[in-house]
């Protein structure tokens, strides 16, 4: 049951106050290296494309989901009853 997050829920953990290791997140959640840019399930309205969020300055940016870089994955998962 886990999942990518959208490109909103990537925003919503997102905190321009917070400088922890170089990224700005929200909490306790601490990304291991600066700056961290994190897939989302979010398709571009171009074809093979897909957002992310880069951690060090909240910006979107779409790239071809073939694409490894430097890009990583935060998985969700649903914390149900």
């Amino acid at each position: 049951d886990w999942r990518l997050p959208t490109i909103d829920e990537l925003e919503g953990i997102y905190d321009q106050n917070s400088r922890a290791r170089g990224n700005r997140v929200k909490g306790n959640l601490q990304l291991s290296s600066p700056p961290a840019w994190e897939w989302s399930m979010t398709l571009e309205n171009t074809s093979g494309k897909a957002w992310l969020l880069a951690f060090n300055d909240g910006t979107r940016h779409s790239i071809g989901r073939g694409n490894a870089m430097n890009i990583r994955a935060l998985c969700l998962r649903h914390s149900g009853e």
